[in-house]
């Protein structure tokens, strides 16, 4: 089982980095987390959160203009709702729910 505390605080780098300007690097570090969290049966499913935008990358490439700021806002908010799950599942109290 993967160590869902160690991911949480891997997802909180990786929205540090987005909020940096790095989306691509955001991305690569998503890509891993995603990797690791799947390796999980019975708590995989939570990867879902932040696959949609992984999957819109390889398709589109990164988003540019306007698309970007909605995209980085949204995957923002999603990764923290991963933090959150992973969090939860490390056995941390989470404020906030």
């Amino acid at each position: 089982m993967p160590d869902f505390k160690t991911l949480a605080a891997e997802v909180y780098e990786a929205i540090r980095v987005l909020e940096s300007g790095d989306l691509a690097e955001c991305i690569e570090r998503c890509r891993r987390i995603v990797a690791e969290v799947r390796g999980s049966r019975a708590f995989g499913h939570v990867s879902k959160l932040v696959e949609p935008f992984l999957r819109h990358v390889d398709e589109y490439g990164l988003p540019s203009g306007g698309d970007r700021e909605i995209f980085v806002e949204e995957l923002r908010e999603y990764l923290g709702l991963l933090g959150m799950a992973l969090r939860e599942l490390a056995g941390e109290e989470v404020e906030g729910r």
